[in-house]
């Protein structure tokens, strides 16, 4: 079974409560027609939405001590869910291209308004939600006006301001919580230990613990995407520690600037711009008095990324770091849309006005100070509206 298999049906530990706090709202109020769960890609919306549709399919839940009922998991109904071969559930996701289509909603109509085959009720999960083109959105807006009471449609998204109003109107609405940072610190160094690309060596050891503080910042508490970056086989640094050389290097002068580009270009696009973005929020949080910073960020004391972001923040001036994140910003607008910018292009001249932008020697090193605390928390809202 392969890792993204196993990140769709694992619950993660600090996502039980959360099923049983869902599942014990619902027996006592009614199962929704339609729920929508918000998380960051790779926070276990998929494996918790599962586990839900299991409690409501199974023919024998269980009682837990909470009054939540839970799936048995040796019931037909549960069986035939961890076959992937239940009638009364589906799973609805791009096929061939990034978006949900007209037609697949058609589909998902006609599954939601004909009976139950063998449960109770039907559920059916649309991942991601945000992929619904604008047709697809309007239609599924139809089933949701009119919905049957024997069905529930659980809709996964990772920025639910990408889905019509009318959609999100017509939902019930819940934020997937970030797990503390010290129990997914454990569970991506337990996975690391247990399986494939576990550390090897007593250096690899030593660094383990820095590697994952800095990795489950970086990829915004999100556990599956920290893990599999980690385990990038055939790389001695995570991608995170290539891309801060590649820009400490570069705004030094001790890179030329177009083969940074290209190195940094490699990189899958979608990593690159979420680790980019939590570079230059590192960035200025180390440029704020520490009444700015929060207490998850006090990790970073423990990551090997720190010297690369202190060389950043003391290199620049504050308005180079300001203008490429603002430029990065608008980069990840425009790829978000579909637009196709080009990467090398964009990483030339971002690398090219952050080498401009280097403090003189003498004042290398010196506190930069001058970006105001409002548009750094101005820019990070902008940024977490734009993570995927």
């Amino acid at each position: 079974m392969s890792e993204q298999d196993i990140a769709a049906r694992k619950l993660l530990p600090w996502h039980a409560d959360v099923r049983s706090a869902l599942s014990r709202r619902w027996r006592e109020q009614g199962w929704p027609s339609a729920l929508l769960v918000e998380g960051v890609r790779g926070s276990g919306k998929l494996a918790l939405a599962r586990h839900l549709a299991m409690d409501a399919l199974c023919a024998e839940p269980l009682v837990q001590p909470n009054g939540a009922l839970q799936a048995c998991g040796e019931c037909r109904q549960c069986l035939l869910m961890n076959a992937d071969s239940h009638p009364d559930f589906t799973v609805l996701a791009p096929s061939d291209s990034r978006v949900i289509k007209v037609d697949q909603i058609r589909s998902l109509t006609e599954f939601a308004y004909t009976r139950p085959q063998i449960s109770k009720r039907k559920v059916a999960i649309l991942d991601p939600a945000d992929a619904l083109n604008l047709q697809a959105g309007n239609a599924l807006l139809k089933t949701l006006e009119e919905p049957g009471s024997d069905v529930t449609l659980i809709l996964l998204s990772e920025q639910r301001s990408r889905l019509l109003a009318t959609v999100r109107s017509r939902c019930q609405y819940f934020r997937l919580p970030k797990p503390e940072l010290t129990a997914l610190n454990e569970w991506v160094a337990g996975q690391l230990a247990s399986g494939k690309g576990a550390a090897t060596s007593k250096s690899d050891e030593t660094l383990l613990p820095e590697l994952v503080a800095a990795m489950t910042l970086a990829y915004q508490f999100s556990p599956w995407r920290t893990l599999e970056a980690l385990r990038a086989e055939g790389q001695q640094q995570p991608v995170l520690m290539t891309i801060l050389d590649t820009l400490t290097a570069c705004v030094e002068g001790q890179q030329d600037i177009f083969a940074g580009a290209q190195g940094l270009a490699k990189v899958p696009v979608e990593e690159l711009l979420d680790l980019l973005l939590w570079v230059w929020a590192s960035v200025f949080r180390l440029q704020l008095s520490d009444a700015a910073v929060s207490s998850a960020d006090h990790t970073l004391v423990q990551s090997s990324a720190l010297k690369d972001l202190q060389t950043l923040a003391s290199s620049l001036e504050a308005e180079a770091a300001e203008a490429a994140y603002q430029s990065l910003l608008a980069f990840r607008q425009q790829f978000n849309e579909g637009r196709n910018p080009s990467v090398p292009l964009f990483l030339e001249a971002t690398l090219m006005k952050l080498r401009e932008g280097r403090r003189p020697p003498a004042q290398t090193g010196q506190s930069a100070g001058a970006v105001r605390p409002v548009d750094f928390l101005s820019a990070l809202t902008q940024s977490q509206q734009l993570l995927r």
